[in-house]
């Protein structure tokens, strides 16, 4: 019979087995070992008899799943075992989406409108590095990325979990992929080598005035 697993991270025991080539992994609830055990047993009878029904699973045990199955391992880490930019980055994302949906919120009770509230704070908010008061707001792009990162937590639960249904898509805000590209002294000065001589002032008063084609 399967036991209750530890985890430091969690005050909850945790289990771990497979059943038909099929993994069973995620939070008991239980902070009592003995109700941990029951859990699991009650869980293993379940799908023995085919009354099984999906466990749920709180956000904060699905960002830990997913933290510890997709990021968290070894081969990912710098050579000094310290954590890359990259999973810092993750890391920081996960905790701001269970500081601001919740927790302990079960991912089935999570919904579109949440996710869309949690984007409409999100763009509200200052740049983690700005304390100006006229410091940019987070972009939009880093929005998209934070809600794209809360959909791979979804699908990683999803098999064994129950989750809700959320249209993805329909989330995206709109990003500002132009780049900008200015012409350095030795550009212009080649540039103006090659222009015709009644095309320069024309390009002369684009260059000073900032002005693009498409304006």
């Amino acid at each position: 019979m399967p036991k209750p697993i530890k985890d430091p991270r969690s005050p909850y025991w945790q289990y771990d087995f497979q059943r038909n080539k099929r993994r069973f992994h995620g939070s008991t609830g239980c902070t009592s070992e003995r109700k941990a055990q029951k859990f699991i047993d009650d869980l293993v009878h379940q799908i023995a008899s085919g009354r099984f029904k999906k466990p749920e699973i709180t956000l904060d045990d699905a960002c830990q799943a997913y933290w510890r199955d997709k990021i968290e391992t070894p081969a990912k880490k710098n050579s000094d075992g310290m954590l890359s930019k990259s999973q810092r980055t993750t890391e920081t994302q996960l905790a701001r989406l269970c500081e601001m949906l919740g927790a302990n919120r079960l991912l089935s009770e999570i919904t579109q409108t949440m996710l869309r509230g949690y984007i409409a704070r999100r763009r509200g908010m200052k740049k983690a590095r700005s304390a100006k008061k006229d410091s940019p707001l987070v972009a939009n792009a880093t929005v998209n990325r934070e809600w794209e990162l809360a959909r791979r937590v979804w699908r990683h639960v999803a098999r064994d979990h129950m989750v809700s249904e959320i249209d993805w898509g329909d989330l995206r805000l709109p990003e500002n992929n132009e780049r900008v590209r200015e012409l350095g002294a030795d550009e212009q000065l080649r540039l103006f080598n090659a222009l015709p001589d009644d095309l320069k002032p024309v390009v002369e008063f684009a260059i000073l005035s900032g002005q693009r084609r498409s304006a």
